[in-house]
């Protein structure tokens, strides 16, 4: 991401059951739904923020 608030390996997101995001030791860490967390569970819609980028998390049906 061209965002100077974002490390190099700024956080992971893990597609699964359930699907996660978690910080990899970042200088500035991530909010997740409005919360600073080290991890978090997600959910259709979740808004992940990484420094002034804001990701939203999709889920595919099926």
């Amino acid at each position: 991401m061209d965002d100077p608030g974002v490390s190099r390996k700024h956080c992971e997101i893990r597609v699964g059951t359930p699907s996660l995001v978690q910080d990899l030791g970042s200088t500035n860490g991530i909010v997740v739904d409005g919360q600073h967390t080290q991890r978090a569970t997600l959910r259709d819609g979740s808004r992940i923020v990484v420094g002034s980028t804001t990701i939203v998390y999709r889920q595919a049906e099926g």
